[in-house]
């Protein structure tokens, strides 16, 4: 075969920091390491909690060489995510050579990325008591009047942990229906037994509650958001009558303002179908791997609300600097910004949180208890408590709605002298909630027609193949049409048809979707191909301006805009003058495994076959390294065979590269033969991913 892909693959650009005992903000002794599916096969009937070191055979001994004494898989119940169920977090006894062991990893085939383990904290600060008025400040009384019913939406608070006991909060703890209590099985197939009120991530076990009362963060936290309210007791809460999932993520024996592991309870809130998840903690150690949790949520419908931090300062803190994460700042009950509060133009809202009074434990549910805290760890179970009310009332509303919502509907806060500093691009974000203007844009959402939309993938098939579409419509229908052009079938009311086209050609498809509200149709034209294999050769050079090219698939697994392009700015092999990059400088994108699949093609005839295609890579510095993989197959994409897979040195072309964007002269690239003639020859249809 010809010269077939011109690849440009550029290297990660981060930002280093220094300092904890080894680096500042992250965890002495622990990193997190992707690998590829193939490398952990073996691991499936293995302890994800505490893997043994003897079956990572082909690291043993570089596990040895840097003192692991722990190996496990941090987030093994996200099984339906493309990136975190091959992410294993080691505990090493030689915390001085991270960066070594780091740099060794990635230079192992199958090892995509190593990173460090950012440390995360509560944000609080402790202050005497004084009667709040954060919910009239925010006018929720008023907001009560759009809603003050029974609620099914879940908030999750994922903190240090909750005392769900609590005489205030125990009537809106969510209940998990699927599970039978204590009868130590996994009841409803969710990978945690017997979360009947929440789990506990750190420990692993279904006890959410605090081992004592020093350990009152989140018994604060979730009495902010939703304690019981119109009950005779204690206190009223912005979510009114919400439902609270208790998410513990401190050890029982840490210190009593420990957050042990949070991601692990924003995945566990994620399964448990949390509307809205509250995060009053973090770092300011950036993880590839924690925001792949946060797309994680987002993309199971969560709305992930986060503390700013209380630093006083503009560094970001994660989560709540991370993409898709709503982050608050905190104001005092005159709307200036609180003195301990972070700010920057990475915070979207603020909200009270000087002395906010709230539940916290006791040693008895019958002792109310409550107390006065202040902090934007204060501020953030207020948003995310009011986010949930307007679910509540309208629960078909997407996360991007209520942000729009709550931002939209916002105080203007700048106008204030004290903040006029931090007016240049709302460094305190939109502005302060105001809960009843933000319900009443919520209650506009009730009046609106449906929405039509509708996805496929892939959309490339051969004839007589069966494909599922789904519907991705806004705002409850309630029943569907759809019109296959010369589909079989070629019409359906089902929300989530199956099709298959006999013949080649180009086929439209059209939705159409109602509600009470109204009806809306979307039609995409030229939308499925359906080709029989073409022709050999197989040669494409990204010559043509079409990207990707005539009768290519784009694979683009988050469906964003983090993809290849094609590009002629960055050079190219010999003669041409246009190759596909994929750009990890100035875009971060750890963690995606985007391909392009190419059209199929006809080898009946071929006995020997290969696979060549020009690549120029060079690593960012010798912390972080890319990979790429070709895989093959013969049934049309319904599977797929692995046959090229290289990373970091082995990847590279070039010279570590830090000047800019690596840019390769004709020099830098090189040609990659792989032998396909086992796999490909004699067969109808292969058609390859990049």
């Amino acid at each position: 075969m010809k010269r077939v892909l011109p690849l440009l693959v550029l290297g990660l650009c981060f930002k280093m920091i220094t300092g904890q005992t080894v680096y500042k903000d992250y965890a002495d002794g622990k990193i997190y390491v992707k690998f590829s599916p193939t490398l952990l096969s073996g691991l499936s009937k293995e302890d994800p909690r505490n893997i043994p070191l003897s079956k990572l055979s082909s690291i043993r001994a570089l596990l040895l060489t840097y003192g692991v004494t722990k190996a496990s898989k941090p987030f093994y119940q996200a099984k339906d995510d493309a990136i975190l169920p091959y992410v294993l977090k080691f505990e090493f006894s030689k915390p001085s050579q991270i960066s070594a062991f780091m740099d060794a990893l990635t230079k192992i085939k199958g090892i995509d990325y190593a990173e460090k383990v950012p440390i995360m904290k509560t944000d609080i600060t402790p202050n005497d008591p004084t009667l709040p008025a954060q919910l009239t400040q925010i006018n929720a009384t008023n907001a009560w009047n759009v809603f003050n019913g029974n609620s099914n939406i879940t908030l999750a608070i994922v903190d240090n942990a909750i005392m769900w006991t609590h005489q205030d909060l125990v009537a809106n703890t969510y209940t998990n229906t699927g599970e039978i209590p204590n009868n130590s099985i996994d009841d409803d197939g969710n990978g945690y037994v017997d979360d009947v009120n929440g789990w506990d991530a750190a420990d692993n076990d279904n006890d959410p509650t605090p081992p004592t009362t020093a350990m009152f963060h989140g018994t604060h936290c979730s009495g902010i958001a939703g304690a019981t309210t119109d009950n005779s007791t204690g206190i009223a809460s912005i979510g009114w009558n919400i439902k609270i999932i208790p998410v513990k993520t401190a050890y029982n024996t840490s210190s009593a303002l420990a957050i042990d592991d949070g991601y692990g309870g924003i995945i566990y809130a994620a399964i448990a179908n949390a509307r809205v998840i509250s995060c009053s903690w973090g770092g300011t150690g950036y993880s590839s791997t924690e925001q792949t949790v946060i797309n994680y949520a987002w993309n199971k419908g969560c709305l992930v609300v986060a503390a700013a931090g209380n630093s006083g300062n503009s560094i970001q803190t994660y989560p709540g600097a991370y993409a898709n994460v709503y982050c608050v700042s905190s104001v005092s009950s005159s709307n200036i910004k609180s003195s301990f509060s972070n700010y920057g133009t990475w915070v979207d809202i603020a909200a009270p949180g000087e002395n906010i009074y709230s539940t916290l434990p006791s040693a008895s549910p019958t002792t109310a208890t409550y107390g006065n805290l202040s902090g934007t760890s204060m501020a953030t179970p207020l948003v995310a408590g009011l986010a949930a009310l307007m679910l509540s009332k309208c629960s078909y509303m997407t996360q991007t709605d209520v942000i729009n919502c709550i931002s939209s509907t916002a105080v203007n806060i700048y106008s204030i002298s004290a903040n006029s500093t931090y007016s240049t691009n709302s460094q305190l974000g939109a502005g302060r909630i105001e809960a009843y203007q933000a319900m009443n844009c919520a209650n506009g959402f009730l009046t609106i027609a449906p929405v039509a939309n509708f996805f496929t993938f892939p959309r490339n098939i051969c004839p007589s193949t069966s494909l599922t579409f789904h519907d991705s419509s806004l705002y409850a229908p309630t029943s569907w049409s759809w019109v296959f052009q010369s589909g079989t079938p070629a019409t359906s009311t089902s929300s989530n048809p199956s099709v298959q086209w006999a013949t080649a050609g180009t086929y439209s498809v059209s939705l159409t979707v109602s509600n009470v509200n109204g009806t809306n149709t979307a039609t995409k034209i030229s939308y499925i191909t359906v080709a029989g294999p073409m022709a050999l050769p197989l040669t494409e050079g990204f010559q043509g301006t079409a990207f990707v090219p005539a009768n290519w698939t784009a694979d683009n697994i988050y469906n964003d805009n983090i993809y290849w392009a094609r590009t002629n700015a960055l050079g190219a092999y010999g003669t041409s003058s246009a190759c596909a990059v994929f750009d990890n400088y100035d875009i971060d994108a750890a963690g995606e495994r985007d391909g392009m699949r190419t059209p199929k093609y006809i080898f009946s005839n071929v006995v020997s076959a290969r696979l060549r295609f020009d690549v120029a890579y060079a690593r960012y510095d010798p912390t972080y390294s890319d990979s790429m993989e070709v895989r093959l197959s013969t049934d049309c994409g319904t599977t797929w065979s692995s046959i090229y897979l290289k990373g970091g040195t082995g990847l590279a072309t070039a010279s570590d590269y830090t000047a800019g964007i690596f840019s390769p002269t004709t020099t830098q690239w090189r040609t990659d033969t792989v032998d396909i003639t086992s796999l490909a020859a004699g067969q109808s249809n292969v058609m390859f991913n990049f």
